[in-house]
């Protein structure tokens, strides 16, 4: 029995790898792409392309406009000979599709399985974990070593994402890396050309570590070279053809891209990712001029991938964007996507938004086909938040608002900022009131306080309005109280807080000198640059401070505040109102005297 593995103590990544996955789609799990696994460089440049040639998405506005995709190469681009019309075709039907794996039994693919659900659910840790406790109970397996060296890879990428330019997780990375090549080699050494042994072996050499390897420069030639070298003995392994297809993606190779990618859609005609990235190179292809790829084809290229991932809105977008804005195609094809897939939520959502902003919008279809969506997916955040965002635009306000109270209590990360700001623009309109029940809005604002603990510029915001515009002081001081304490560093918030004190709760007014105290000490004893809250702080504890006759306080702020110039850094405007308190307050002291 070989030696167990040292591992270096490592923190639960942000991906997790799943084998299982990484035989069927060329990965083992992580970013966004299920086709695409552990890789020492960063797995969000894999979809980059995708978002380069994602639409204007004009179909969002005004709803997301904000988030508008950069354009679209055009379908419409001056045209060649296609140089291969449909890669993937011709295959020898005879060749070996893939390599083929030494069975287990029974017992040991069962803990196979507990190990790939357990890297879903715990992390890689746990999955080689139980990888090597079947190893020791039921002796050695090639299949499960490659398992191992699989989940030593997926720890090595999380230690090295979450190490930063420390020294010693990078150093403990490169071990991780390093075990895993030696697991790698003990699975050849047990059975030759394993399914996904290939493309394991090819991320280590464009990682580091690899013992013997490369350059920094010739890793990837050297990755592509065996990939390729192994294609020739399997030209039917699709993940190896996925795996070089995303390569040649990633350095925007287009035909080589489009020849891999499309070879794996073909021989595993389950994988979405690979006909929706295939079809990003055959778009990429056509607008510079090296293809003549139809607008069919590219249409039904992004339509196969929509209806292989139901819960991506990447192939919609791109599909979308192939036809100009206002045109009826957009929405022809969305309905297309919903008949191939009756449960399709995003196609729904995209077709909601093209009704809304349409050159003559039609709210009441959006509203159904939002209606039809939290039927499918009750419990999906940015199902919530679009449409909430649709009822906007259609002007159902208060329906909105109830919209995103339900989203913010479902979404997390950059999804809740932007319920959270969207929420935000609705209930502070510089318009008209949208007509807002008080109730519904106190809601709406204790739901983004309460999804947003550390920024105050919520509760400051409620804040004022219920000063201003319900004069509801008791609840205005509520939220914010809320600002202050999620920004204790914010000088604005300390200030408009004092300012509730000393001009509407008269009965506690005592309390204001401690706020204004501390956005001065922000200033004068912290070094912060002074902001309005600063400044407005002197001119109240002028006020504050002859109210209770302290008036060489008075004058001590006033000082402060009016100044002898004003400078960027200095007072915002010679102050009336600090200058009057001033000389009340010295002819209080001459009088004194």
């Amino acid at each position: 029995m070989r030696s167990r593995f040292e591992w270096a103590a490592v923190g639960r990544g942000r991906w997790i790898a799943g084998f299982s996955a990484a035989l069927l789609l060329g990965g083992c799990g992580g970013s966004d792409d299920p086709s695409v696994g552990p890789s020492a460089r960063d797995a969000s440049a894999r979809d980059a392309s995708v978002r380069d040639v994602a639409s204007a998405a004009a179909d969002l506005a005004p709803v997301e406009a904000a988030a508008a995709d950069e354009l679209a190469p055009s379908a419409d681009a001056p045209r060649r000979p296609v140089p291969l019309a449909e890669p993937g075709r011709g295959i020898d039907p005879g060749a070996p599709l893939a390599p083929t794996a030494p069975v287990l039994t029974p017992t040991q693919q069962t803990r196979r399985d507990e190990s790939a659900a357990a890297a879903i659910v715990d992390g890689p840790r746990r999955a080689l974990e139980l990888l090597i406790a079947t190893e020791n109970e039921f002796g050695e397996h090639a299949v499960l070593r490659l398992d191992e060296a699989w989940q030593l890879l997926a720890l090595s990428d999380a230690l090295s994402e979450g190490s930063g330019d420390g020294a010693e997780g990078t150093d403990a990375a490169e071990e991780l890396r390093l075990q895993a090549h030696a697991a790698l080699d003990e699975a050849d050494a047990l059975a030759a050309d394993l399914p996904g042994a290939v493309v394991l072996r090819s991320r280590l050499l464009r990682g580091q570590g690899g013992p013997g390897g490369p350059d920094d420069q010739d890793r990837d030639a050297a990755a592509c070279a065996l990939l390729r070298a192994h294609l020739e003995r399997f030209p039917g392994d699709a993940a190896a053809h996925m795996e070089l297809g995303n390569i040649a993606h990633d350095a925007k190779e287009w035909a080589t891209a489009d020849t891999h990618l499309s070879l794996a859609a073909q021989l595993d005609p389950t994988n979405g990712r690979a006909r929706l990235r295939a079809t990003v190179a055959k778009q990429w292809l056509t607008a510079q001029g090296d293809a003549a790829y139809t607008k069919y084809v590219l249409r039904r290229g992004y339509r196969d991938a929509a209806r292989l991932l139901p819960d991506d809105d990447v192939p919609l977008r791109m599909m979308v964007g192939l036809y100009p804005s206002g045109s009826p195609r957009r929405m022809q094809v969305l309905e297309d996507v919903i008949a191939d897939n009756p449960g399709a939520v995003e196609a729904r959502l995209r077709l909601a938004r093209l009704c809304v902003a349409a050159d003559k919008p039609d709210p009441g279809r959006a509203i159904a086909l939002l209606d039809e969506v939290a039927r499918l997916a009750p419990e999906n955040g940015r199902v919530r938040l679009d449409t909430a965002r649709v009822l906007v635009a259609a002007g159902r306000f208060s329906a909105a608002v109830s919209g995103y109270i339900d989203a913010l209590s479902l979404l997390d990360g950059a999804d809740r900022v932007r319920a959270s700001n969207a929420l935000d623009a609705l209930l502070h309109p510089g318009d008209p009131e949208r007509g807002i029940a008080l109730e519904l809005r106190e809601r709406a604002c204790d739901a983004l306080v309460a999804a947003n603990p550390d920024d105050g510029r919520f509760g400051n915001n409620a804040g004022f309005w219920f000063r201003e515009q319900a004069q509801d002081y008791d609840t205005s001081l509520r939220f914010y109280r809320a600002a202050v304490a999620a920004s204790p560093q914010d000088q604005d918030y300390a200030c408009d807080t004092g300012y509730l004190y000393l001009h509407h709760l008269r009965d506690r007014r005592e309390r204001c000198e401690a706020l204004f105290l501390a956005a001065r000490r922000l200033v004068e004893e912290d070094d912060a640059t002074p902001t309005r809250g600063y400044w407005d702080s002197l001119e109240h504890l002028c006020r504050y401070y002859f109210e209770i006759g302290r008036y060489r306080d008075v004058v001590v702020c006033a000082d402060l505040r009016v100044g002898p110039d004003v400078t960027p850094n200095g007072p915002p405007s010679q102050s009336a109102v600090a200058e009057s308190y001033r000389k009340k307050a010295e002819a209080k002291l001459g009088g004194a005297r």
